[in-house]
């Protein structure tokens, strides 16, 4: 029985074979799939049987013309054959005898003759087809019988005329009665002689062919050279580098070139050589070497990283080379950590870098539809801006990459790192995919790619800060549009403003990878009540920031809307009291400051309004703490007592939730409820109440739920001291059944004594005292609290016990010293071991004559240059404190000849 039975089964087989050659170019070079037990399957396949039964199917289409054994055998015979004869051919060709050239000429060479296989079958009748059943596989593998042949006719007895039929596998189907006359010689056998014949010949020429190509062939000579990861192989290569952390690449020099060779290893990273190295490499021999690369200057973005190989004494023509792209990453915690290892003690100053001038910054524009200029009211904070405007519309003018933007040449007086800061948009206004983008904002420093983004992301400003690496002399700072060769660009203004470059220690805590700080101003809202029925009144407000956090706020009240007065300014508290006058309704509004310096959007109107009237019952509402995430206290004072009191929450934008908070009272003065907010949002706080004069009264308050806050959150003031007072902040998100419990306690483990807390503003206030009988280091603060809905809050914190004061050491001129005369520099080193330096704190003094303006102060050393010394004596007093208080001086004193 045949697979399928239909018109097509004499192609089944061959399209087995055709898939079975594709599967070995498969399993035998490409990765992973080379790596598995497979790969030596399919290669024997492909050497032994496919190449084979490829050329006997083609020169024998027909049905009979060879038993399934003589097939089988011939194409295993036939498929060494034209293994060597194509290992010949091709080893005198440039691709030379290799695995992926033997492999892929292989499997061409056995398409083709599984084509012409293909067309030859055609030509007959589909009963007269080769085709493959079971039954032949079977026979095969010797599990059954083989078939009649449809191609020899039966013979008859020329006797009895009994029927004798033979075989494919030669074996008798029905006996014979007696002998009869020879028959002549069977045709298959015939054509297996002639076959086996062939097949003998072309094995003694094949061979004979290989062993004349191995005697005369000419050795190549060469030098390979390439690049191992780790385990050996090729792969997985340290392609993300961070400042002072070891790098290591293995390079491997293997020597074919007949002779002993001395090569010269050069490592390169962009321009600069990093090292240079002698190798001698024995003929016939490979050395792998470990090349170590260790950043240690600030670098942004990608680099290549080239190992040239020179051959003997030419040492100007790379004889080899190859190299990775590397990409240099950091992070804020590793470059605060290691200031002193990469930042430049001298930071340029760029001229003209809030654009308010006109001068300073070079315009490089290489097309005339692209122009430069100033621009009043473009800037990201409505002042000036620069801007590069390009009216291309179509196809870029041509096929290489063109750049235009500004430069400036920057100024260094040594090595080292500084933080470039700036503002940049662009006005493209649709979303454009990565692989879509065909123009960029990009930043450059002595031409190596700092920062990229694309334009079609709809970014708006963004604020950019990423570190600098400055060379001593001149630097080239650029900063513009790159578009790509050959690629539709559309009209696109870019804004650049407010450029700068400040010191490492002042990198923003708030950088992202991308080298961008998020610029979504915060939110604030002041909360008050409606009206009052005293002069005097709180006034409470409260922000959200999704980035940073809120920094501090403004607040400012107005009596007609339009004339705003100042209240408080850059406050960080939530809460003040405010003295109106009877009979005159307020107005409040808030702007808050994140730390990442955003600022909140300006409000087109107020956030609450307070009508003082003075006279008559009134109500106060304390709600705590507002704002809550969860469950709030509601404590409502009135001045009279009230008989009866009724208090509606509802969320606003959500009527139909309305909850009635049950409000208890012991004298009808105090009344308090909790209130479970399940929804964030403002929550609108209704109260309308009956006082004991029959007079009906009520009150509108609000409570602001943000899911997203800190369940409890705790502060120590101050964070670092010797000895004395410590204060412990406990804030909440919701109200406590009770006051939180506290555990204080030094780096032994030992407890501090605290006094009961003192609650205020939704605070509550621990004290605890700092002796000398506590271990130095850092002591932990654990707080524990239950809400009004028995959930249980934790939190915790630290501050460091530091008794230890800072050293002074290595100080120039040393006591003593006698030097000449003119600009003298008064250095010093100062060691702090657990905290850090109070810089308000260092005073220094000469001859008397405090000094100290005239010094770079930093955390670590103190530098003044002292000028037009006379000759004489002159006495040096350094006094300074650390962080917790302690203290440190040194005098000496040096002469001037």
């Amino acid at each position: 029985m045949r697979f399928l039975k239909d018109s097509s089964s004499y192609i089944y087989d061959l399209i087995v074979v055709f898939l079975l050659s594709l599967f070995s170019v498969l399993f035998i070079l490409i990765s992973p799939f080379n790596e598995t037990p497979l790969r030596i399957i399919f290669a024997l396949l492909l050497i032994f049987f496919i190449p084979g039964y490829a050329f006997i199917s083609a020169m024998f289409p027909k049905e009979g013309e060879l038993s399934e054994i003589e097939r089988f055998t011939l194409s295993v015979g036939f498929s060494i054959v034209i293994m060597v004869f194509d290992g010949f051919i091709i080893s005198v060709t440039s691709w030379k005898f290799r695995p992926n050239s033997i492999t892929l000429s292989l499997t061409l060479v056995t398409s083709v003759l599984l084509l012409i296989a293909y067309l030859n079958r055609r030509r007959f009748k589909e009963d007269e087809r080769y085709y493959v059943t079971i039954r032949k596989i079977k026979a095969y593998l010797g599990f059954g019988e083989a078939e009649i042949s449809k191609e020899i006719p039966a013979v008859l007895d020329d006797e009895d005329s009994a029927p004798r039929f033979r075989v494919k596998n030669k074996r008798s189907m029905v006996p014979k009665k007696k002998a009869a006359a020879k028959p002549s010689e069977d045709p298959s056998i015939q054509i297996t002689k002639v076959l086996t014949i062939a097949l003998v010949l072309s094995i003694i020429i094949a061979f004979s062919m290989f062993a004349y190509a191995k005697i005369n062939r000419e050795k190549e000579q060469f030098t390979a050279l390439y690049i191992l990861g780790p385990g050996g192989k090729a792969e997985n290569y340290q392609l993300n580098v961070t400042l002072g952390e070891p790098a290591v690449y293995t390079v491997g020099i293997e020597n074919y070139e007949l002779e002993d060779v001395n090569y010269t290893l050069q490592v390169k990273l962009d321009d600069v050589v990093l090292s240079t190295t002698h190798i001698s490499v024995a003929d016939g021999q490979k050395v792998l070497k470990n090349i170590t690369y260790v950043p240690k200057q600030l670098k942004s973005g990608r680099s290549r990283l080239q190992f040239n190989l020179f051959k003997d004494d030419d040492q100007r023509t790379v004889y080899r080379s190859v190299h990775l792209w590397i990409e240099h990453v950091y992070s804020i915690t590793d470059i605060k950590k290691n200031i002193e290892k990469f930042a430049l003690d001298t930071v340029p100053v760029l001229i003209n870098g809030n654009m308010e001038a006109g001068n300073g910054w070079e315009f490089d524009i290489s097309h005339p539809g692209v122009t430069a200029n100033y621009s009043s009211g473009t800037g990201w904070d409505g002042t000036r801006s620069l801007n590069i405007v390009s009216t291309m519309d179509g196809s870029s003018p041509s096929y290489f990459e063109t750049y235009h933007g500004i430069s400036q040449t920057v100024k260094s007086q040594g090595n080292g790192s500084v933080i470039l800061s700036l503002y940049m948009n662009d006005n493209f206004d649709r979303n454009v995919t990565a692989e879509a983008e065909t123009q960029f904002k990009q930043i450059l420093i002595n031409g190596h790619l700092l920062w990229e983004d694309g334009i079609g992301g709809m970014e708006g400003w963004q604020r950019i800060e990423i570190p600098v690496s400055l060379v001593t002399g001149d630097n080239t700072l650029s900063i513009g549009l790159m578009q790509k060769g050959d690629a539709r660009v559309v009209p696109v203004t870019i804004a650049i403003d407010d450029v700068k470059l400040k010191p490492v220690s002042e990198l923003s805590d708030y950088v992202g990878t991308d080298g961008t700080i998020e610029t979504i101003p915060p939110v604030s809202s002041v909360t008050a009540p409606g009206y009052v029925t005293t002069e005097q009144f709180e006034l409470r407000w409260s922000g959200t920031d999704t980035g940073s956090g809120i920094r501090f706020f403004d607040i400012e009240y107005s009596k007609d809307q339009d004339t705003w007065e100042p209240l408080l300014n850059a406050t960080e508290r939530t809460s003040t009291l405010f003295n109106g006058k009877n009979g005159t309704t307020y107005y409040f509004r808030s702007t808050a400051y994140d730390r990442a310096g955003n600022k909140e959007l300006p409000k087109s109107t107020y956030d609450a309004s307070v009508r003082v009237h003075v006279g008559g019952s009134a109500m106060d509402l304390d709600i705590t703490p507002n704002p809550t995430k969860g469950y709030t206290r509601l404590t409502l004072t009135s001045s009279v007592p009230l008989l009866d009191l009724r208090c509606m929450v509802t969320p606003e934008g959500f009527k139909q939730e309305v909850t009635t908070v049950a409000m208890t009272s012991t004298d009808g003065i105090t009344w308090t409820g909790n209130y479970l907010a399940t929804l964030g949002g403002i929550h609108n706080v209704e109260i309308s109440a009956m006082d004991v004069t029959n007079n009906t009264v009520s009150l509108l308050e609000t409570i602001y739920v943000d899911l997203d806050l800190s369940s409890m959150t705790v502060q120590v003031e101050p964070g670092t001291l010797s000895k004395g007072t410590v204060y412990v902040m406990v804030k909440t998100a919701e109200a406590l059944d009770k006051e939180p419990t506290i555990h204080i306690r030094d780096r032994n483990n030992t407890r501090l004594l605290y006094k009961a807390p003192e609650l205020e503003n939704d605070v509550y206030t621990f004290e605890a005292e700092v002796n000398t009988s506590l271990a130095e280091g850092i002591a932990r603060v654990d707080i524990t609290a239950y809400t009004v809905g028995s959930e249980k809050l934790t939190a915790g914190t630290t501050f460091i016990i530091d008794r230890t004061a800072p050293e002074i050491t290595s100080i120039f001129p040393a006591d003593g010293d006698t030097i000449s005369g003119g600009t003298v520099a008064i250095t010093a080193d100062i060691r702090e071991r657990t905290t850090s330096v109070d810089l308000n704190s260092v005073q220094l003094k000469v001859n008397g004559q405090d000094v100290t303006g005239d010094a770079i102060v930093s955390s670590n050393s103190i530098v003044c240059n002292a000028r037009d010394l006379s000759s004489g004596t002159y006495a040096v007093e350094l006094y300074l404190q650390d962080e917790a208080g302690n203290s440190a001086s040194h005098s000496w004193t040096f002469n001037v000849n």
